[in-house]
């Protein structure tokens, strides 16, 4: 009986700081002025991000369904590697990626690229991350902001690189 209820408690416990630390989402956009193949060309060469990305300064493997990749992000005092596994991909639209922090349910982002073709020769780029686990709360207080302007700065980054790779093969 005390077993039982131990167990009991420790779930409602369990169960109570899940509700507290719900999903959490950020989510950013910007609009390019470059076809939807120009946009998807350079996002999905990832092993070239270091020479315009000022966020995820590197990355290695293939984007492509079920790989995974070994990233580095430049936060503003630090670097951080992670190892997120493609779990979505629909080809010259999106991708998502899993990353886990320790292990599964502590604190996991699901991130986002979407390109969508505005039929006027310009595309808006959205990038999104939805975070769940026990820890995604706290993490979201002392990282959310410093996330937010680090998605902004790849996306400017991103519209400054395929615009002006865009103008230079019109000339």
């Amino acid at each position: 009986m005390r077993t039982t209820l131990t167990t009991i408690v420790l779930s409602l416990a369990l169960t109570s700081i899940s509700m507290e630390q719900s999903d959490k989402k950020i989510s950013t956009e910007i609009i390019i002025e470059a076809s939807q193949e120009q946009v998807w060309e350079v996002i999905t060469d990832n092993t070239n991000w270091g020479n315009w990305n000022p966020f995820m300064i590197s990355s290695e493997g293939k984007i492509a369904l079920g790989e995974k990749l070994d990233n580095t992000l430049q936060m503003t005092d630090k670097t951080m590697e992670f190892k997120p596994k493609i779990i979505e991909y629909t080809e010259g639209v999106s991708f998502t990626w899993l990353g886990k922090f320790i292990m599964p349910g502590i604190a996991d982002g699901k991130h986002s690229f979407e390109i969508v073709d505005l039929g006027n020769g310009s595309v808006k780029f959205l990038q999104y991350e939805k975070f769940s686990g026990v820890l995604s709360g706290m993490l979201m207080k002392k990282y959310g902001a410093e996330t937010i302007e680090n998605f902004n700065k790849m996306n400017r980054a991103l519209k400054d690189y395929v615009e002006s790779n865009s103008l230079a093969a019109k000339k």
